[in-house]
């Protein structure tokens, strides 16, 4: 079986993989139809990146109020970056009314499920006292839990600046919260994270190619294990995680939209 007889004889998954190749190959529209359809089949990660072209108007009339419908239908099947972007749509207004009580709920969401940027923007939350009661602690703490990952000095920055306004016993205690934080289980078929599909393929690449994709995972704190060109099953699971947080197909390889897409995202 491969991927575009899967997808034509309706399997909602396969729908949504060869959506988002279209997608990456710049057929928008073909993108737009198919990711619909696996949507519509109830794929949570189909709804997330169906509502971001409705968001855009990449290859579909821009419906801001739709976009975000079928965000809030994959971030209440489990997925965490349209819970994220649902905090964000709540907080601005976008395609529903303004509360941002709300988004503060669904960034704390992704945030327990590891997200960073949820987690930063939670922590601003805490800081302003907007949304949610004003806790220099809880600030102190999302902060420092975003930046635990190293990829983005900003939140130990923000950490830090907010540890002077706090008393050593609340320090300690807000270090403590941060230190034993652990992500809450993430749904992996709901955030796109497939196993052993029939049309799955494996490729191998170059020691050099993988070493360099390793590099990269490793600067985003997608902990790909030690950097030696070895695809061992800690690679694979950090492509695989990028790929997904990415909106790409879960392939687990390493190929030239792998090193562009990760080159990219370093880049910020």
């Amino acid at each position: 079986m491969t991927l575009e007889s899967a997808a034509s004889e309706g399997h909602p998954v396969a729908r949504y993989q060869l959506g988002l190749q279209a997608l990456e190959s710049g057929d928008a529209e073909t993108a737009a139809i198919l990711l619909r359809r696996a949507a519509e089949q109830g794929v949570p990660a189909a709804q997330y990146r169906y509502a971001k072209l409705l968001e855009t108007g990449e290859g579909v009339e821009q419906d801001l109020e739709d976009a975000r419908r079928w965000t809030e239908r994959a971030a209440n099947a489990g997925h965490r970056r349209a819970m994220h972007n649902l905090g964000v749509m709540y907080y601005y207004g976008t395609g529903v009314a303004e509360n941002i009580e709300t988004a503060a709920r669904w960034f704390q969401e992704a945030a327990l499920l590891g997200l960073r940027d949820s987690q930063f923007n939670l922590a601003l939350l805490y800081e302003s006292g907007d949304g949610v009661p004003l806790s220099l602690p809880d600030a102190y703490a999302w902060f420092t839990i975003a930046s635990m990952t190293g990829s983005d000095p900003t939140a130990g920055e923000r950490a830090r600046a907010v540890s002077e306004q706090l008393d050593p016993a609340a320090l300690a205690e807000a270090q403590a919260t941060a230190d034993g934080f652990t992500p809450r289980p993430l749904d992996a078929e709901a955030n796109g994270l497939y196993n052993n599909l029939p049309w799955d393929r494996t490729v191998t690449t170059d020691a050099a190619q993988v070493r360099r994709a390793q590099g990269f995972l490793s600067v985003l704190g997608y902990a790909p294990g030690p950097i030696d060109g070895e695809m061992g099953g800690r690679t694979r699971d950090a492509i695989m995680a990028f790929e997904a947080d990415q909106g790409l197909p879960r392939t687990g390889r390493v190929d030239a939209v792998l090193i562009e897409r990760l080159e990219r995202a370093a880049a910020g």
